[in-house]
């Protein structure tokens, strides 16, 4: 059967699309229609690529599936088209045959969900799963359902408990004991061998007879008082008129490639540095600012490993989602910016390696940092790694600056230790009981099925690898060194977990955000400074979200040079643009502008060109009476402007007589931007 022709075939049940833009014809969002007729089939009335609805309500309308790329339905229900998936049982309710929609868990290789059951949440919601519309399509992923509370529906229509009456292809006499009277809905079961489309109705005369609702297009009946039907996930419902193929896998191909996720030890990881903006299999995580998956986790404080970095190719799994292996065995996909959201944090960058050449801790004395490094900014070589500084070694009221990587432009600043919030954290970590977990390759006679080990350290898996093996000791007294994220190799699980030290919240990097590139430039600004702005609109939208917003005017100034009038508590800096602002700036959006320029006589001399500097002085001494009608007549030439950098200069400032300026800048300039001076004047000045 073509895929696209059975997506819009009559009898869908359907529910409001993306693309809805008609009113409450439907009553509102959740209630459900049933397509009686589709678009561009001989002898038919609707439209090509639209279709023909009629809702439980018993309005009838037409509406788009495709027609100008447009599409105002989902589908909600198919099994009324006789689609079932012959020798499937459903896991949840043992139904066997799924109807309708297959659901299979991408994770668990023997789980398999119809519809009803996926939608009240059956199995694991915090794993992947792909959609089957029919036995021969294609696969479609969709996301955790852990991860899409916000995209659930109420459903609202003809189902158990509603209220009915008869409907527009009513065509059984008095069944109903008469025109206008109204039955109450007791099941909802299959119409034929095939078709789930049957509705039994018991009738205030105590009759109860069988309706259709679907099957074949055909409704006998229109609701009088909605009943729900549970809920659904909207954007898990394929869309009416399309559809989405990712992938020709097989349901047990797509399985396979996830359970790959628990043997990572063949896939290395290839990481160079701690950017979190990579993702890095192996990396040590807690949760993050946009968590809202519970105590999946085991509770905030627990850390996991990341066993897979989804979107990247491999067995083509969601992109911007990452595969978790908490300490404490459990499982689950998180959102490392899929819109826009950010479930984790990263705790621990030892497995990739990264080490401060010849930076070492102020406290504990370790040699070349393993990690983040922590650099205090009012202190001159004051460095700590991470352990020393979620231990509050040096004074806490210091700022300290965070060092992801050796790379000098990978520097952020953090909030003072004693003004920030601090978590415990717990996992595997010496004093942890432990045990193997199936995917491990331990020896039997150490650690067989079932046996409980006590960490005794952690260790590392090789010179590139930190922190990424824990030793054992196991029941025989027997010790081990077994891998604990190395490659997201995990073959480990928490039997009780021991506390590891603590770390603070909001100064750890956000696994897969990118952080601004110039956050480092915050503690160079000083109330006083010439700045402009250094990014374009709209990396500058990106950036004020959370640091003032973006201003309606503020195009005016993308070029205009403006004066620090402030730092405020958040570091952000308060600029004012000649007369405009003040404006808050996120520091990473700006840049100084550095007024001192080699010809330029009034500006500080360079103490190692001393000599120079007094011959200069010497030889101008003679003219001093005469240097402001000199300097007018015959401006210095400086081919661009000292403002901007960009544009060449054309604007002689009176009465000092500094030619520095293009049109642009010079209009928002009330003192010279080289001696000070007051602008009385600007004259339009051409070099020949």
């Amino acid at each position: 059967m073509d895929e696209v022709i059975f997506n819009r075939k009559p009898g869908l049940r359907v529910v409001r699309g993306p693309d809805w833009e008609g009113q409450d014809e439907d009553c509102c969002e959740g209630h459900v229609g049933t397509v009686l007729e589709t678009g561009g089939q001989f002898g038919c009335k609707t439209p090509d690529k639209y279709v023909t609805v009629i809702w439980d309500s018993g309005f009838k309308g037409c509406y788009r599936a495709g027609h100008k790329g447009a599409y105002d339905l989902r589908v909600l229900d198919n099994n009324q088209c006789g689609v079932f998936h012959l020798s499937t049982k459903c896991s949840g309710c043992q139904d066997r045959d799924i109807k309708g929609f297959r659901w299979k868990c991408a994770i668990c290789p023997s789980v398999d969900l119809c519809t009803a059951c996926y939608m009240s949440d059956k199995h694991d919601s915090i794993h992947v799963f792909t959609r089957y519309d029919t036995p021969e399509s294609d696969g479609v992923r969709v996301p955790p359902r852990c991860n899409s509370e916000n995209d659930k529906q109420l459903a609202m229509g003809i189902f158990k408990d509603a209220l009915v009456t008869r409907g527009p292809d009513w065509g059984w006499q008095n069944q109903d004991g008469g025109a206008g009277q109204t039955g109450k809905v007791v099941n909802i079961i299959k119409w034929d061998r095939n078709y789930i489309g049957e509705v039994k109705v018991r009738w205030k005369s105590g009759s109860e007879w069988s309706y259709r609702l679907g099957p074949d297009g055909k409704v006998d009946l229109k609701c009088v008082v909605a009943s729900t039907g549970g809920y659904y996930y909207k954007s898990h419902l394929p869309v009416v008129g399309k559809m989405k193929n990712d992938t020709n896998e097989t349901p047990e191909a797509v399985t396979e490639n996830y359970r790959q996720i628990l043997r990572r030890s063949a896939l290395s990881a290839e990481l160079t540095s701690c950017d979190p903006s990579r993702f890095g299999v192996g990396y040590r995580v807690v949760r993050g600012p946009d968590w809202n998956c519970g105590n999946q986790d085991g509770g905030e404080g627990f850390v996991g490993t990341i066993a897979e970095t989804l979107g990247q190719g491999f067995g083509k799994p969601p992109i911007n989602f990452v595969n978790v292996i908490w300490d404490t065995g459990s499982m689950g996909v998180y959102r490392a910016g899929h819109e826009d959201k950010f479930d984790l944090r990263v705790f621990d960058i030892g497995v990739d390696g990264t080490k401060h050449e010849s930076v070492m801790c102020d406290s504990c004395m370790m040699e070349d940092i393993r990690g983040i490094r922590w650099k205090c900014s009012q202190c001159k070589n004051a460095n700590l790694c991470s352990q020393c500084y979620s231990d509050d070694r040096h004074d806490i009221s210091h700022q300290f600056l965070r060092y992801d990587s050796p790379d000098p432009k990978k520097i952020f600043k953090v909030r003072k230790r004693c003004e920030s919030q601090k978590v415990q954290v717990m996992g595997i970590f010496p004093g942890a009981t432990v045990s193997r977990v199936r995917e491990g390759k331990c020896d039997d006679d150490y650690a067989g099925n079932g046996n409980v080990g006590r960490v005794v350290s952690i260790a590392d898996s090789g010179k590139s690898s930190f922190r990424t093996a824990v030793t054992v000791q196991w029941p025989s007294g027997s010790q081990m060194t077994i891998h604990s994220g190395h490659n997201g190799n995990i073959e480990l699980k928490c039997v009780k977990a021991a506390p590891g030290g603590f770390y603070y919240r909001n100064h750890m990097p956000i696994f897969g955000k990118e952080p601004p590139p110039c956050a480092a430039q915050r503690e160079r600004f000083k109330v006083g400074d010439q700045v402009k702005i250094a990014v374009d609109i709209s990396q500058l939208k990106r950036l004020q979200q959370g640091h003032g917003g973006l201003p309606d005017n503020m195009n005016q100034h993308l070029d205009s040079v403006g004066k620090v009038s402030r730092i405020n508590e958040e570091d952000d800096v308060v600029v004012k643009f000649g007369d405009s602002g003040p404006y808050t700036f996120n520091p990473a959006g700006l840049t100084k502008v550095k007024l001192k320029f080699p010809n330029d006589p009034f500006a500080p001399s360079n103490p190692k060109d001393g000599c120079s500097s007094r011959k200069m002085a010497k030889t101008s001494s003679h003219s001093n009476s005469s240097r402001g009608s000199s300097e007018m007549s015959t401006p210095r030439y400086q081919p661009q402007c000292k403002i901007c950098l960009e544009q060449d200069a054309c604007i002689t400032f009176i009465p000092c007589g500094h030619f520095a300026s293009c049109r642009y800048c010079a209009s928002r300039l009330t003192n010279c931007a080289i001696c000070r001076r007051e602008i009385t004047e600007r004259q339009l000045t051409f070099i020949p």
